[in-house]
């Protein structure tokens, strides 16, 4: 139990991570205020 525990968010890290990715990518093509501040929240997350 306590194995895929600590599989998951090792998964989960890597997922938000590539979407964080992709926000900045459009926070620098839009030039979007609320997606660079989602961006940022995330990062402190």
């Amino acid at each position: 139990m306590s194995q895929i525990l600590s599989a998951k968010p090792s998964r989960m890290m890597m997922s938000i991570r590539k979407t964080l990715v992709e926000l900045e990518q459009e926070a620098h093509n839009s030039n979007s205020f609320l997606v660079e501040v989602g961006v940022l929240l995330c990062a402190y997350l």
